[in-house]
């Protein structure tokens, strides 16, 4: 089992540590907010109001082109100003190398945290594994502390959501 461990960790760290897969993730986030931000801001619908209410004010929609609108967030935007933007857009790729559960579709959201906070807490083992590997992505990351379930204080068990 050790075996299987350290070469699935070698083969990860080939794969991460390529220039191909640099740019990609790098291509990956910037589509990705490229999308989200054109859809809050020129297809306003009820779940993106909030990006539209904060960042409409500060554009004139009216002058931006498809083409300044790529340009702008495909060659333009400095990825150190945009760190949460920059986690949830590449997000993906390091959950699809996990085991998917309920709870992933809403990890992406939860993983763009680990440039704003000191730790995160989880006992999701899947979601810990996607935010170590994607931590050295970032020049500060927070600590990712994985918990055993059966050791979160009871007080803490009630005070959560039934899943």
């Amino acid at each position: 089992m050790a075996d299987h461990k350290e070469r699935r960790a070698s083969a990860r760290a080939l794969v991460l540590g390529t220039p191909a897969t640099t740019r990609a993730l790098d291509r990956m986030w910037r589509e990705s907010s490229a999308n989200l931000w054109a859809c809050a801001l020129f297809e306003p619908a009820a779940l993106l109001g909030d990006y539209a209410d904060f960042l409409g004010p500060h554009v004139r929609l009216a002058a931006v082109t498809p083409a300044s609108w790529q340009a702008f967030w495909l060659d333009e935007v400095d990825a150190a100003r945009l760190p949460r933007n920059r986690a949830q857009g590449m997000a993906p790729f390091f959950q699809a190398r996990q085991k998917s559960s309920a709870g992933t579709a809403f990890d992406a959201r939860h993983m763009a945290e680990i440039t704003a906070v000191d730790a995160i807490v989880t006992a999701d083992t899947a979601f810990a594994a996607a935010l170590l590997e994607m931590a050295p992505m970032f020049a500060r990351a927070a600590q990712v502390i994985e918990i055993e379930e059966k050791r979160i204080p009871d007080s803490l068990l009630r005070a959560l959501p039934a899943p």
